[in-house]
């Protein structure tokens, strides 16, 4: 088919309205659809037609830029899936043999133990975190928090009453 005979078609499956001028109307879509090639525009007028291009109201004409644009839209995707198409796919990388792989986590592993413990400052963040750690556990353990609450009391650091 071509392009007259689809707009035609579009026009003729919506209801008419009044004043409506089929000749400037289909002039009007022939315009709207310039450089759009037949086949999209055929598939974009089987779509509005069978209600479903998304976000249309299926009770009126679609007008002749939202058929162009969903025309356009539908011939550059499948230009740019084609233009990927073509493209050779990437090689594949080069991997090193996983024995070299561990070797040298084991020796980042080995680097990393020796600046620990060389170091004052991560010596300082190491001992820091375990001394974290082990209030967190104090924090959250009731019995810890039970006996902190008491040590509080006798230092006389902390009111018998009970917050309300």
């Amino acid at each position: 088919m071509n392009k007259r005979e689809l707009i035609a078609m579009l026009i003729a499956a919506f209801q008419k309205q009044d004043g409506d001028n089929m000749a400037a109307l289909a002039g009007t879509y022939i315009l709207a659809l310039e450089g759009v090639e037949a086949g999209y525009v055929e598939r974009s007028v089987k779509a509005f037609i069978q209600g479903k291009v998304p976000d249309h109201n299926k009770a009126f004409r679609p007008s002749p830029p939202a058929v162009a644009e969903y025309a356009r839209a539908m011939q550059n995707t499948e230009q740019r899936v084609g233009a990927i198409a073509q493209h050779p796919a990437l090689p594949e990388p080069d991997r090193a043999p996983q024995a070299e792989i561990d070797a040298a986590v084991e020796r980042w592993q080995g680097i990393r133990e020796s600046v620990l413990q060389a170091d004052p400052v991560a010596v300082i963040i190491k001992s820091s975190v375990k001394s974290f750690d082990q209030k967190r556990r104090r924090w959250t353990d009731p019995d810890e928090l039970q006996a902190s609450a008491q040590r509080l009391r006798d230092r006389g650091m902390m009111n018998e009453e009970k917050p309300s």
